[in-house]
């Protein structure tokens, strides 16, 4: 929108110039604010800095990107779901990886088939029972901290069962899963 067209919006309100600049302001920051873009054939949602980044925040979907996007945080892409399809796991081959999901059997399900079919280089999980969706900046930035780093292992090359992954990697107790 136009500095012309949003003064000649501005001007039908009757007010004065400084009620009218901070009114102005106000407009020009919510047209900055940046939208998710499209991601692929399969429309998956993602921050605007998705291609631009070496580092890639994968998340579970359209919400999450939305509330990193709001946090300044623009290097995401969705999975929408537990299918990881071929073109993310071909987009993120040669980028640093940062598994984000929430805490719960949605985000154990999904850990485990990037697991399986992609490297994924760290992986950071919402409290138990929470969803990165609603998070607030603080606890997002606790979570991505303290963040654990994917040791390449058998479980990728040699596809070794999940819970010897997990084991290797001391993931089990962290994630709560039965050993």
């Amino acid at each position: 929108m136009s500095d012309d067209r949003i003064n000649e919006i501005l001007s039908k309100f009757n007010l004065d110039d400084k009620n009218n600049s901070k009114l102005k302001n106000m407009v020009y920051n919510e047209l900055k604010k940046k939208k998710p873009i499209i991601f692929g054939q399969n429309e998956l949602s993602a921050g605007p800095d998705v291609y631009n980044s070496n580092q890639i925040i994968l998340v579970e979907g359209r919400a999450d990107v939305i509330n990193l996007m709001r946090m300044d945080i623009n290097n995401t892409l969705s999975l929408g779901g537990t299918n990881i399809n071929e073109e993310v796991i071909k987009f993120c081959e040669n980028k640093e990886i940062i598994a984000l999901l929430d805490g719960d059997r949605g985000g154990d399900a999904i850990l485990k088939e990037l697991l399986i079919k992609m490297k994924i280089d760290y992986v950071a999980r919402a409290p138990s029972n929470k969803e990165i969706e609603h998070l607030d900046l603080d606890i997002l930035k606790k979570v991505i901290e303290n963040k654990t780093k994917v040791i390449k292992s058998e479980f990728y090359e040699n596809k070794i069962s999940l819970l010897e992954f997990l084991k290797k990697n001391q993931l089990t107790r962290k994630y709560k899963l039965k050993r």
